[in-house]
């Protein structure tokens, strides 16, 4: 298993693989804030990294992170989408970990879903937030 950060020249090379996943998660759950054409250019500009964690030749998941800058410097790991989860999260973590070191940040975020704060209790991570929504009735 390899956890490899897709560079914004060689995303047009990847997108293929990796829309339909992204298309399918953001419909789900990114509460309308993100297309994957955003995403694709988020990447491209470099405005948000893209790591990928890959077996063989298929694509088992993909991530997007970001550095929050404020008071302390923090590495958000915003979008998710994948297959396996248990097999692959502590990989992503160990290296959003060495990432984070390079980067000087001093925490990582990691937004999810629900099914996430398990993985996240066994790395570590603490709950601090949640977020709820609902529609609006326009009547």
């Amino acid at each position: 298993m390899i956890v490899a950060a897709v560079h914004p020249e060689d995303l047009p090379g990847y997108w293929p693989m990796l829309v339909e996943g992204l298309e399918d998660m953001l419909k789900q759950h990114s509460l309308g804030r993100y297309s994957a054409l955003d995403v694709f250019q988020l990447v491209s500009r470099g405005e948000v990294g893209l790591f990928t964690v890959i077996e063989g030749d298929q694509i088992l998941a993909a991530l997007t992170c970001q550095i929050l800058d404020g008071h302390e410097q923090i590495l958000e790991v915003g979008m998710c989408w994948g297959v396996g989860a248990a097999e692959w999260v502590a990989e992503i973590d160990r290296a959003f970990d060495i990432i984070g070191r390079q980067l000087g940040c001093s925490k990582i975020a990691l937004n999810g879903r629900p099914g996430w704060r398990k993985y996240g209790k066994e790395l570590g991570y603490k709950l601090n937030s949640i977020t709820l929504t609902r529609t609006i009735d326009y009547g």
